[in-house]
């Protein structure tokens, strides 16, 4: 479900409509809802990797929204610590307050999304102990890391992001300790 949370914000401001209008029946997972969540996730993750099928033009990475920090997060903590939804929501959270104190992206977009995340009962902080240094160090290993530069997926509004790789260490620690 953090996966078609992502979709919507990445690709279809439509999708992500239904998605938080529809959460109710989703969570319950009502068929007809479940068929549309099933059938736009698929149609969206399609259209981007036949848009950049060899990862070529950057266009694929966009799939990444939320990852950067996810992926640094089940490294560090251990697959199950958090499920990997649990951990692209909290990476989705971050890399939109960071889009937001950047003024790329709207307040009222961000908490959009952050209120979905919470009512599909993704967890709003990480419980545990956070070393952000460790944090930062394990990002720059990632395979988004282009020159040294850690890049992200960084939404402008609901249907769309752009990449960047010019994100600082200190937007990233301030992100994740709010």
């Amino acid at each position: 479900l953090g996966e078609v949370i992502k979709h919507g914000v990445i690709r279809d401001a439509a999708y992500f409509d239904f998605v938080e209008n529809r959460a109710e029946a989703i969570l319950s997972v009502d068929p007809a809802a479940m068929a549309h969540v099933v059938e736009g996730s698929c149609r969206i993750k399609t259209s981007v990797v036949a848009a950049d099928e060899r990862e070529t033009t950057g266009v694929r990475a966009l799939l990444n929204f939320g990852h950067t920090i996810g992926h640094a997060i089940e490294t560090i903590y251990g697959y199950g610590t958090l499920s990997h939804g649990e951990a692209v929501a909290l990476g989705m959270r971050a890399a939109g307050r960071i889009a937001v104190v950047r003024g790329m992206w709207s307040e009222a977009d961000h908490s959009r999304m952050c209120a979905l995340i919470q009512t599909c009962g993704f967890p709003t902080h990480f419980s545990g102990t956070t070393d952000l240094d460790l944090l930062l160090a394990t990002m720059k290993l990632d395979k988004k890391v282009k020159d040294g530069r850690i890049r992200f997926v960084l939404p402008t509004r609901i249907g769309e992001v752009c990449l960047v790789d010019d994100v600082a260490a200190d937007e990233v620690r301030a992100a994740c300790q709010e």
